[in-house]
């Protein structure tokens, strides 16, 4: 009896981790992104468009440069390293001027907010005008999220898509 109970209970996990995938590629397939980091609210993000078309203030889904990426679950790799895109909002583009301050970033003058780096974490990033074909991401709703504050501007070209909420909750 317990071990028909044990090879039930196994069953009921394959079949759950199984229906679990097949929701997650069928969302994928639609366009659909899954966002578990606290960079902006959990949840389901939709791509409106492709990357090519990205402005000041869209969010986008971004590959970052190699070796600048943390792992995420395998559910939402797309990046060609295999890693997660990430989701951040364009602070600047080409010719917008940045700044770096213990305060925060500032582009144009304007202080984007949720932006003062935190002292333990180390920067590469250097203030200035930002270069042709660069972006600079980051994260308004997130004091601690890790984004061009820390890396640097990235290419254009890394922006895979545009995206818009589409059921996000807010954790306490």
């Amino acid at each position: 009896m317990k071990r028909s109970i044990a090879k039930s209970g196994v069953a009921v996990v394959a079949l759950s981790t199984f229906g679990l995938l097949a929701v997650a590629v069928a969302l994928w397939s639609t366009g659909i992104r899954v966002n578990t980091t606290a960079s902006f609210p959990v949840g389901l993000y939709r791509q409106t468009e492709p990357g090519t078309g990205a402005k000041t203030g869209d969010l986008v889904l971004a590959c970052l440069p190699r070796g600048k990426w943390h792992r995420e679950p395998p559910w939402s790799l797309r990046c060609p390293d295999r890693a997660m895109p990430i989701l951040k909002k364009i602070a600047a583009l080409p010719n917008d001027r940045v700044a770096i301050a213990a305060a925060g970033i500032r582009v144009d003058g304007r202080m984007v907010p949720n932006s003062k780096p935190l002292p333990t974490q180390v920067s590469t990033a250097t203030p200035g005008i930002v270069p042709g074909g660069m972006v600079w991401l980051l994260s308004d709703a997130a004091p601690d999220s890790y984004d061009s504050r820390y890396f640097g501007p990235i290419p254009l070209t890394a922006i895979q898509a545009v995206v818009r909420p589409l059921w996000v909750f807010r954790l306490p």
